[in-house]
């Protein structure tokens, strides 16, 4: 008679995320939530502060799949600025065009609107939500060494403090950035271009007579810029005055950009936040001062300049090797869609190893409570590279298109599109 005994539990961990943005993370939660076993490791030695924004923008779509953990949407819902509207001002200060967002997405979702929260306090939001509901709590200062992998398991040596540690586990999921380490060492191309230009980037407190539910853009003759509204608790060290908000400023220089094209993976470096100093007050304030006047800078949160790439890993899985999130795919900021689509990369993945985990687990007596043959389980795995490096490259083809259409030099084809934003926002 055979036996009715229940699965043994899996092995613990099945999977190790490497890398733990918002991306890394969520991947974690999402499998946690399966009860899939797993740990997650930073190179940094601690989480990302608070009031870091990097990433601003989160989309309706997103919440709509992290609103399965209540929680977290509540705190970041609490905690946001929604902005359900967005202006575009030409370089004489003139209002070309003006857009409703929110009425185009009412009555198609439970958010209407796009949410602004600084990246940081959406990784410490996740991240206690980890630790508080599942245990789990990310080792810092730890790092991926080396792995290697076979048809049943990686084998991966990460390094802490000097003391090395070997684990095997079912599977290795490489969230951690553009230079990611787990790209290169599963050998991985990262092809594409890197944007040569300045931008910069702000958090400030500004006189604004602006909707604060609106974003603004802004083109004069060297730079565009962009004003979002942020949280005001996020200005730890001044006041917010009625008249005033809180706001992420950015600035591309489109005088001097130039687009180059390139194989080598170590121009991925040409990502993220360039090691300089810090963008002074009066430097953005003499840029936003050349088309909006009105908007005095009075202090200055966190700044930086920055490089932008745009570029899409060649595969993202090898065997049992997944990447996830800008590991995977890098683009220009604009449409603030990058955070967004790693999140959904972590959701899709999550999902596909904890079936595959789930269904091929052992039970007590040895045989299989589910039979997957090996080409079902390659099916649901590759799935994940198909479905989504497809997106990541449509992502990236409108993208690339949509910063084009920002950088315009031609004063012909600025008014040609000036006219065009015109007419969109008459509809």
């Amino acid at each position: 008679m055979s036996s009715s005994s229940s699965p043994s539990p899996l092995p613990s961990p099945s999977v190790l995320i490497v890398g733990s943005g918002p991306t890394g993370l969520t991947t974690l939660l999402f499998l946690l939530a399966r009860g899939i076993p797993c740990r997650i490791i930073e190179q940094h030695n601690g989480p990302t502060d608070p009031l870091v924004s990097k990433a601003i923008a989160i989309h309706a779509r997103t919440l709509e799949l992290l609103s399965v953990m209540p929680d977290i949407t509540k705190e970041l819902l609490d905690y946001g600025v929604k902005l359900t509207g967005s202006r575009v001002y030409d370089k004489t200060g003139t209002l070309i065009s003006e857009m409703q967002v929110g009425k185009f997405l009412e009555g198609n979702t439970l958010f209407p609107f796009m949410l602004c929260v600084p990246q940081g306090y959406t990784e410490v939001t996740l991240a206690e939500y980890a630790k508080k509901q599942f245990g789990v709590s990310v080792e810092y200062n730890t790092r991926l060494v080396d792995f290697d992998q076979n048809e049943n398991e990686v084998i991966v040596t990460i390094e802490k403090g000097g003391v090395t540690e070997k684990l095997n586990v079912s599977y290795l999921v490489g969230a951690d950035g553009a230079h990611s380490a787990t790209r290169k060492k599963a050998g991985i191309s990262f092809e594409g271009s890197r944007l040569v230009s300045e931008i910069l980037g702000m958090d400030a407190v500004l006189e604004y007579d602006i909707p604060s539910d609106c974003g603004a853009f802004f083109w004069h003759d060297q730079y565009m810029f962009a004003i979002f509204p942020i949280p005001s608790a996020m200005a730890k060290h001044t006041t917010v005055l009625p008249s005033q908000i809180y706001a992420r400023i950015l600035a591309f220089d489109i005088a001097n950009a130039t687009s180059v094209e390139d194989e080598a993976d170590q121009h991925a470096a040409a990502h993220g936040i360039v090691m300089r100093e810090p963008v002074s007050l009066e430097k953005m304030q003499s840029i936003v001062a050349k088309v909006y006047p009105k908007a005095k800078l009075t202090s200055a949160g966190w700044s930086t300049c920055f490089a932008v790439s745009s570029r899409l890993a060649s595969t993202f899985r090898n065997n049992r090797v997944f990447l996830a999130g800008d590991a995977a795919h890098i683009h220009s900021p604009i449409g603030g869609q990058g955070m967004n689509t790693g999140i959904q990369d972590g959701i899709n993945l999550a999902w596909k190893l904890a079936t595959v985990l789930k269904l091929t687990k052992s039970s007590s007596s040895g045989s299989r409570s589910v039979q997957l043959s090996k080409e079902q389980i390659d099916n649901i795995l590759e799935s994940y590279n198909v479905e989504r490096r497809a997106n990541a490259q449509a992502l990236l083809d409108a993208t690339r298109k949509s910063t084009e259409i920002v950088l315009i030099q031609s004063g012909v084809k600025q008014l040609m599109r000036n006219y065009a934003l015109s007419l969109a926002s008459s509809f």
